[in-house]
């Protein structure tokens, strides 16, 4: 018998990472809504030779570990639910806090943060600026370094990251 008549088993399709996001975030977004949790960031990869599905929360205030473990077991059964990580293979389910010094890209995200110190880099030759998150809206961020409240909109931030020295 040759090797063209012998059926091998095709392997498993690769989840795609963008199907997966696609299916994962909206169950995300309504379970942290119920929750009053900011969802930060949801991710699909391989990971230690493994699918890992990420997810990162956050709110006013902070979240603990209680509220973490919660979301995650509401979390897997909802995904279980719905099917919504397709085939058959495992993968790992991660849920967190986005860490002390995180990037900071949405105006949700930085009213999160508020009271926290941020550094913020900037499209232009300005120097970096550390500050206080004082408030956030749409258009921009309310800082105060020390000297006063400053107003940057988010259109001047290169980057922004919470910083864990404080100002």
């Amino acid at each position: 018998m040759s090797d063209r008549q012998t059926k091998r088993p095709r392997p498993a399709r690769r989840r795609r990472p963008a199907e997966v996001l696609s299916a994962v975030r909206p169950v995300v977004d309504q379970l942290a809504a119920e929750r009053d949790l900011v969802v930060w960031d949801v991710t699909f990869r391989m990971e230690a030779g493994r699918d890992t599905l990420a997810v990162a929360l956050d709110r006013l205030g902070g979240v603990g570990s209680d509220e973490i473990a919660g979301f995650a077991e509401s979390l897997s059964r909802a995904l279980d639910a719905e099917d919504a990580v397709p085939g058959e293979a495992r993968y790992v389910l991660e849920v967190s806090s986005p860490g002390a010094e995180r990037k900071l890209s949405s105006p949700e995200q930085f009213g999160v943060c508020v009271g926290r110190p941020v550094r913020i880099t900037f499209r232009d030759e300005r120097p970096p600026l550390e500050a206080t998150i004082v408030a956030a809206d749409e258009a921009g961020v309310s800082v105060d370094g020390g000297e006063g409240t400053e107003r940057v909109a988010f259109e001047e931030i290169s980057q922004a990251r919470l910083s864990v020295r404080g100002v």
